[in-house]
């Protein structure tokens, strides 16, 4: 049994499961049929596995910049870019008086 997901902003229809799927839906194959296979490689369907109950998720602190940020470092509002290009004047057009 295969879990899958419609990905596609529109119905998706899986003729040969017999399926009608939403946008967004979720819906079980068994067994996995050839369309439905096509339709994941074409990348209107994508496969939803259930995540593992043996995996543990940490829980750490998220820290503020104020308490990461080292004595003397900028924030990213402080930071001057360079990458930007410079503001030309509107009112000169190339000497032309």
């Amino acid at each position: 049994m295969a879990k899958v997901k419609n990905v596609r902003p529109g119905i998706l229809i899986i003729a040969d499961a017999g399926l009608k799927l939403g946008p967004g839906e979720v819906v079980d194959i068994s067994p996995l049929t050839a369309q439905a296979e096509k339709a994941i490689e074409n990348g209107l369907l994508a496969r939803v596995d259930a995540e593992p109950e043996s995996k543990p998720r940490v829980r750490t602190a998220a820290k503020t910049d104020e308490q990461t940020r080292q004595p003397g470092a900028q924030g990213p509002a402080e930071q001057k870019s360079d990458s930007q290009p410079a503001k030309v004047d509107s009112g000169v057009k190339n000497g032309a008086g």
